[in-house]
């Protein structure tokens, strides 16, 4: 996977950095953050939900983005969703983050499941 998102990276002319590791990331991050950290089809499998945003809101720089999707819990079509009982814009509004959801994000009778945040700079 790393093989070919670097090949497609290159192929666009795009300079990015790949980490293998969270170590390895948090360390790159120290130095000034990240300007956006995008997190898509994987939050929903990892067991540590809150963790995981702490972690990955951590990396953002004064001002940078966190952009992420968490599916709503195992269904019949995706039964290897985990199903997190987080209330995800209140724990990021405790955090600091502010969501910069558009409206079609926030339409009411529609899942939140895809969330926009900024770090305050």
């Amino acid at each position: 996977t790393m093989n070919f998102a670097r090949q497609r990276a290159a192929a666009q002319g795009l300079a990015i950095d790949f980490f293998h590791t969270k170590d390895a990331l948090a360390q790159a991050s120290r130095q000034h953050g990240f300007d956006t950290v995008f997190s898509f089809d994987v939050l929903e499998h990892l067991p540590d939900l809150p963790g995981e945003i702490n972690f990955l809101s951590s990396l953002l720089a004064p001002g940078g983005v966190f952009v992420f999707d968490v599916p709503a819990g195992s269904t019949r079509a995706h039964p290897m969703h985990l199903n997190h009982d987080l209330d995800v814009l209140a724990f990021t509004a405790g955090k600091g983050l502010r969501d910069e959801r558009g409206l079609l994000l926030r339409l009411p009778l529609r899942k939140e499941e895809k969330y926009v945040f900024r770090k305050p700079a």
